[in-house]
């Protein structure tokens, strides 16, 4: 398992906050499907970069799970030129 597999299991094992608003349990949702963009197309950070014509560090910051960085609007658009698909769903209790 190499570095970034080894980082991405270790913040996907029940590290998400409990209190989270839905935006901000959305943007780490966001920040995980990036994170497995660039294993499943074995890309490198610098290489995510190039193609969501960003610099470097924000990719970095992504797979920290920064997300009070970004905004969802920014998220969301940088998953769609990935052809990442996100849906949301609203409910009341």
């Amino acid at each position: 398992m190499n570095y970034l597999e080894s980082f991405h299991t270790k913040l996907r094992v029940g590290i998400m906050p409990e209190n989270l608003s839905a935006a901000d349990r959305l943007k780490f949702d966001l920040c995980s499907k990036f994170i497995t963009y660039l294993l499943d197309n074995q890309l490198t950070q610098k290489q995510l970069a190039a193609i969501l014509q960003v610099d470097p560090s924000r990719i970095n910051e992504i797979v920290k799970y920064h997300i009070n960085l970004y905004t969802l609007d920014r998220l969301i658009a940088w998953a769609e030129r990935l052809g990442i698909q996100v849906e949301m769903t609203t409910w009341q209790d």
